[in-house]
């Protein structure tokens, strides 16, 4: 079976938590233009590398580095608008346009540190599995599992999970693991299809990426440790 996929970036021009975060500077680069360039590097998505915005600089920039324009709809920029919503307007605008494919990549671009082989090993074992896997994720291990992890209320600690602290040592404990946002692959029906976060655990599979690469630019102290470890790589 021929597949194609395609690299789909998100990437709105409001942001809260850091202004205009997307362009914000990163080793003399805008910060989405590392996405760009990783996806456009990829064996398998062939330089079909599409940016998702309805904002005019975001787009222009994109441009610049080759990605294409996918045009978002004010309403679909909004702080309430989903990764899935935005994602189908994408591919429904795709297919109007008669391009055919059957796998989108999703690409977060807050993840700058992402490699091109974790891109390509993530679409090679969707394909590899096509007939068994909705979808391929990336994962960073957990520092802590579930029953460690702490809430305050009424000015206290709580354990969220029950603890009876009969495991005690790190290597005694059940490895967890979290999305990470670095890499989605999926099947383009699938997305079509569901209505909420496509995941489903017997048709999910999983890269496991490293602690650099699973940094996401969330906020300033994100931004901080991103700019101080590109001077060391």
């Amino acid at each position: 079976m021929n597949h194609k996929a395609i690299g789909i970036i998100p990437a709105r021009g409001g942001s809260k938590r850091i202004k205009d975060k997307n362009l914000v500077e990163l080793c003399g680069k805008p910060l989405i233009v590392h996405s760009i360039l990783s996806a456009k590097k990829s064996k398998y998505l062939n330089g079909s590398v599409y940016v998702s915005t309805e904002d005019k600089n975001i787009a222009c920039i994109s441009q610049k580095y080759g990605a294409r324009i996918i045009q978002r709809p004010i309403n679909l920029a909004g702080d309430n608008s989903t990764t899935l919503s935005v994602l189908q307007h994408a591919v429904r605008k795709l297919e109007d346009e008669g391009l055919g494919f059957d796998t989108v990549v999703l690409l977060q671009a807050t993840c700058p540190f992402r490699r091109v082989s974790t891109i390509n090993n993530g679409i090679r074992k969707h394909w590899a599995n096509w007939e068994k896997l909705d979808a391929v994720f990336s994962v960073k291990q957990s520092k802590f599992p579930p029953n460690w992890l702490l809430r305050i209320v009424n000015e206290k600690l709580e354990f969220i999970l029950p603890n009876d602290f009969s495991k005690i040592r790190g290597q005694d404990l059940e490895k967890t693991y979290e999305f990470d946002g670095v890499l989605y692959v999926l099947k383009k029906d699938l997305i079509n299809n569901v209505k909420f976060y496509p995941f489903s655990h017997d048709k999910t599979s999983y890269l496991i990426t490293g602690k650099i690469e699973s940094i996401d630019i969330d906020i300033m102290e994100d931004l901080e440790i991103a700019r101080a470890l590109f001077k060391y790589l």
